[in-house]
């Protein structure tokens, strides 16, 4: 048998393409095989720029003793997660019933059926403390699957049944609850949100970017300052923390600790997307100069590191170099002691000793003023000299389309707020890019590689997509944008919609190689898909008044409002999309530059705003568009197809929508 993976285009994929496990991609090959040989399948998820995947990759994949057992005992499949997020959500979650936790590498044993019955993450070569080595776990689960047949299918069996129980909801509730779902959302943010560090929780400590637009948003509207509070300690915490990059700008995917000092290295570019538009909202809102300035440094590293010349933004860059995780991006005393002054190694708390693993990061202690990063970024040029000699982390250059649509919607805001038309150009070139390499005309990609070679979409893409487009055609008035996110809508409905009780699944109605189908209802690192889903709807039947929109948007938000109001937390894209719901379309006519130049600096909470310059004839077949427009500049609220007397000026008091009277 023979490892089939160099003909894989997955990095991650590649990375174990010299092991000697016999390692499938996910296929019908594979699932053949482990069907017809009546085998156990070895199912190992991960993604490329994964710490504990390289250490296990290292340890046991490369291990020919383990190898051999792999390949007489079991069907061995390697997937990567950020190909198939649909398998690897359905396998997470089948390893936390499991077990209580999950994480990644995610190891699984599956029958030949698919149904899990085994599963964890991390396995050691040799036993470790509680955890058996990796040659136990394949002995026992081998001798398990052939002596003990009747108790592996039982397990089996319940295993998959909790994972169809865990998809359905509470009982439906109506729309009317939805200003007592997002107080209750507003209270449970306050309660578990860290007063001393800032952030939610205790570590390790993600971005829940979504958390802090709502609280933005409540603040706007109520002028409740605790709100406020949270997000600007938050914030300041995250910018000043080792959680940011402050030499190479962008931020690392989470904080091992619960002061954002010491990262998990390895940097994505959702979290960056997702974190830009928070930073420009917090400068629209608070007018802070250090808001904007990450934002833009992070625009700054993004268009020096992640942008592919022809596609659009790459996926990832790994935490490791030289295999040592953070090698890149920590330091030794001496080297920041002959560049940075005793005063600023000391507001650093930089040491001889070492913060880390006797080396330092580089993080600001909390109580520093917020204008020190601001002087620390003329100071950083220097440290990139230092660093660029270095051995550099791989980059996963694979071109996401959910990715990389949650980075053009945050590009095309800031673009505006921002007034950078460079960034403007370059946003609409990528669109055009991502939509002609990646639309077939029917079904869109979830992954483009350099070569040509694409993955099917799931509901991330095409509701994140279409949200993308909608943005930049609010701020650039580009009808083709609008036209391309009613084709990713009406798809959506097509393919992923549930007609019986509303709702979106998280894979096409075409996606036939998976156990089961799933909703995707919560925030995790990504924002709800379904969510957004929503929110696309809803914008889509304000443009177009269509019924087919508002039917499907009323009965996707009815069938979760019972779950959301129990939990509360894990919503936040959905509290957004049902505020967003009783909001208003600004139409700016004509404004002109001295009227863009105010607009676009002012926050405007759930409310959107269309930046219409009348010079496109075809904007008017859009129902809202369709009325009698006088010359500009002149700003019109409307309100799903109704607009309101013109007023001449810009004025906040065109922001008093119907969110904020509900609140």
């Amino acid at each position: 048998m023979k490892n089939s993976l160099s003909l894989e285009a997955s990095a991650y994929l590649r990375q174990h393409q010299d092991n000697p496990v016999a390692w499938f991609s996910w296929g019908t090959e594979a699932l053949e095989k482990a069907r017809n040989e009546k085998k156990p399948i070895f199912l190992s998820i991960g993604y490329s720029s994964c710490h504990w995947c390289h250490v296990m990759e290292r340890e046991s994949f490369s291990d020919q003793e383990i190898a051999q057992i792999l390949n007489e005992k079991f069907v061995s499949i390697k997937l990567d997660r950020e190909e198939r997020p649909d398998l690897d959500a359905l396998y997470m979650k089948a390893v936390q019933l499991m077990t209580g936790h999950g994480g990644w590498p995610l190891n699984v044993f599956l029958t030949p059926e698919l149904r899990p019955f085994f599963g964890g993450t991390y396995f050691p070569p040799e036993p470790m403390k509680s955890r058996p080595s990796f040659r136990q776990v394949l002995t026992e689960i081998d001798k398990a699957f052939h002596e003990q047949a009747d108790a592996v299918k039982k397990n089996s069996d319940g295993l998959t049944h909790a994972l169809f129980q865990s998809g359905r909801y509470f009982e439906a509730q109506p729309l009317d609850q939805a200003t007592e779902l997002e107080n209750r959302s507003i209270q449970n943010l306050m309660k578990i949100s860290d007063k001393e560090h800032g952030g939610f929780g205790s570590a390790p400590k993600f971005f829940h970017a979504e958390n802090y637009r709502l609280l933005m948003r409540h603040y706007f509207v109520t002028k409740n300052n605790h709100c406020l509070e949270i997000l600007e300690k938050s914030l300041k915490a995250m910018i000043f923390g080792g959680i940011y990059d402050q030499v190479g700008g962008g931020f690392h995917r989470y904080s091992t600790d619960h002061a954002w000092h010491t990262p998990h290295f390895e940097k994505m570019l959702y979290d960056n997307a997702l974190m830009l538009d928070v930073l420009v909202e917090a400068w629209q809102l608070t007018k802070k100069d250090l808001y904007r300035e990450v934002a833009l440094d992070i625009i700054d590293w993004l268009k020096r590191e992640m942008t592919s010349a022809q596609l659009g933004f790459f996926s990832s860059i790994d935490a490791d170099s030289n295999h040592e995780e953070g090698e890149f991006y920590v330091w030794q005393y001496d080297d920041l002691k002959s560049l940075l002054e005793p005063e600023l190694l000391q507001t650093l708390d930089i040491h001889p000793s070492g913060n880390f693993e006797s080396r330092n990061i580089i993080y600001f202690k909390e109580d520093a003023p917020e204008d020190v990063w601001l002087k620390f970024k003329r100071l950083k040029r220097g440290l990139q000299e230092i660093r660029s000699r270095r051995v550099k982390p791989e980059t996963d250059r694979k071109i996401q389309v959910s990715w990389n649509a949650l980075m053009l919607s945050a590009l095309s805001k800031a673009s505006f707020v921002f007034q950078l038309d460079e960034l403007k150009t370059l946003v609409g070139r990528t669109l055009d890019s991502i939509w002609s390499r990646g639309w077939t005309g029917s079904s869109l990609a979830h992954v483009i590689y350099e070569d040509g070679v694409t993955k099917m979409g799931f509901l991330e893409d095409y509701s994140y997509l279409a949200e993308a487009f909608l943005r930049h055609f609010q701020y650039v008035g580009r009808f083709e944008d609008f036209e391309r996110a009613q084709s990713l809508s009406n798809a959506l409905l097509e393919d992923f919609y549930d007609d019986e009780v509303g709702g979106f699944w998280m894979s096409s109605q075409n996606q036939a190689d998976i156990l089961l189908r799933s909703k995707d209802i919560f925030d995790g690192a990504l924002p709800s898909p379904y969510a957004v889903a929503v929110s696309v709807m809803d914008q889509m039947h304000q443009w177009t008044t269509e019924a087919k929109y508002a039917r499907a948007f009323e009965k996707s938000s009815v069938a979760i409002m019972g779950s959301a109001l129990q939990q509360c937390g894990g919503f936040g894209r959905f509290v957004l999309a049902l505020q967003e719901s009783r909001s208003s379309l600004i139409v700016a006519v004509q404004p002109g530059e001295l009227g863009l130049q105010a607009i676009s600096k002012d926050y405007i909470g759930a409310n959107k705003l269309f930046v219409w310059d009348r010079e496109d004839q075809e904007l008017e077949s859009l129902s809202v568009l369709k009325s009698k427009w006088g010359p500009g500049p002149a700003y019109y609220v409307c309100h799903h197809g109704e607009c309101q007397n013109p007023q001449e000026l810009w004025s906040h008091q065109l922001f008093a929508s119907p969110v904020d009277k509900a609140s």
